[in-house]
């Protein structure tokens, strides 16, 4: 199975075990999450960074136990991390939250940086010896790579802040895109350089934060021109109806909006759709 086999595996089984906590309330065990992935994760100490990604998703993991926060004030210690800092030392100083978020969201980013804080910090000797296995093709120390570089992951994400995705979603989108990028790196890359690697994991990371931001915002961008288009379909209702006496047809509506007859048929499907599910809320409100 090559890179992108791996990482279309490794996505699908995600989603097959998201759906599954979907519905089992929002709850999954750490036997459900290695029986998914038992064929894709040969280190097992990598099955931390999976829960702690469905943790960040609001799913709960039975049998993961959480470190617990630290009795100090976070706000005390708000600093900002250079670009050219030290990845393993990043985490602690990484303590800013410009994106407003819930206060349960807060408190797992808190939890996080707690955790990290705790990992063994490696020296780069140690490092450098753990990134020639990896070229070579030995994945034992892919484990202890990828916990040495997530302070990156939260350097990185610090850029984003303020653009559209909340802090903990950027930091459990790019520990994902950081294991990824590890895996991939023996199959693309041969340079045992610590310079080239931390290059390649940096660029990895930014280029996937920045595909989920531009998801995101085309998302929205989409949903509102939408919202502006049912809007306008709507108060030219209202208008023609009072111009003309009666309702107006079909083809009435579409000159006024400049819209083909599909289109107009597809935003008034979309109001009606809007007007259904407005009114069974009400319905579930007044029982």
């Amino acid at each position: 199975m090559d890179n992108n086999e791996k990482k279309k595996a490794f996505h699908e089984t995600l989603a097959e075990l998201i759906e599954y906590a979907t519905v089992s309330g929002n709850c999954v065990t750490k036997e459900d999450v290695q029986r998914y992935f038992q064929d894709l994760v040969t280190d097992e100490s990598m099955y931390t960074l999976i829960y702690g990604y469905l943790t960040d998703a609001k799913i709960n993991v039975e049998g993961f136990d959480a470190p617990q926060q630290k009795n100090q004030d976070a706000s005390a210690n708000t600093t900002d991390i250079p670009d050219d800092a030290d990845p393993a030392d990043s985490a602690a100083g990484s303590q800013k939250q410009k994106t407003p978020e819930s206060n349960e969201a807060l408190f797992f980013h808190e939890m996080y940086l707690d955790e990290l804080a705790a990992l063994t910090k490696h020296e780069d000797s140690q490092i450098s010896g753990f990134l020639k296995d990896l070229v070579s093709g030995d994945l034992s120390s892919v484990s202890a790579i990828t916990e040495h570089y997530l302070p990156l992951v939260i350097r990185i994400a610090d850029r984003f802040d303020d653009l559209g995705l909340s802090h903990s979603d950027l930091v459990a989108e790019g520990n994902l895109a950081l294991y990824e990028a590890i895996l991939a790196y023996p199959e693309t890359q041969t340079s045992t350089d610590l310079s080239d690697f931390e290059a390649f994991l940096d660029k990895e990371v930014y280029d996937s934060l920045q595909k989920a931001l531009n998801i995101e915002i085309g998302s929205n961008r989409v949903s509102n021109h939408l919202a502006d288009q049912v809007n306008a379909l709507n108060d030219a209702s209202t208008e023609l109806a009072k111009e003309l006496g009666r309702e107006a047809t079909l083809e009435e509506l579409c000159e006024r909006l400049a819209l083909s007859t599909d289109e107009v048929k597809e935003l008034m499907k979309i109001s009606i759709d809007a007007l259904t599910v407005i009114q069974s809320d009400d319905e579930l409100k007044n029982n």
